[in-house]
């Protein structure tokens, strides 16, 4: 007679690899316009809050990587301010801004 323990193994394996079935929402495509890329590092930096934002030349790079090394503490605050807004970025919070936006 197999164990306990094979029979929860055996019916775990089941559940784990049934195929999810799709839901029918929604009925008609969704689009949405962001003056960025999605996912990009904008969703979490912001100009000296959680870093630095800088056009992208040679020049103004620089000026930024100067700063970053001359303002070490500065830098570490940034930093992990970015990383705080980074974690607290989740799916309901994007759907929550999202619908948000349109109400």
């Amino acid at each position: 007679m197999p164990s306990i323990r094979i029979i929860v193994a055996f019916a775990t394996l089941v559940i784990a690899i049934t195929p999810a079935r799709a839901q029918d929402w929604p009925t008609r495509p969704v689009t949405m316009v962001v003056p960025f890329a999605a996912g990009g590092p904008l969703d979490v930096v912001h100009a000296r809050e959680t870093g630095l934002v800088a056009p992208p030349t040679v020049e103004d790079l620089a000026r930024a990587c100067a700063w970053l090394q001359a303002h070490t503490d500065e830098a570490g605050v940034l930093g992990r301010a970015g990383e705080a807004v980074a974690r607290a970025v989740t799916w309901d919070s994007c759907v929550e801004r999202l619908l948000a936006a349109v109400s």
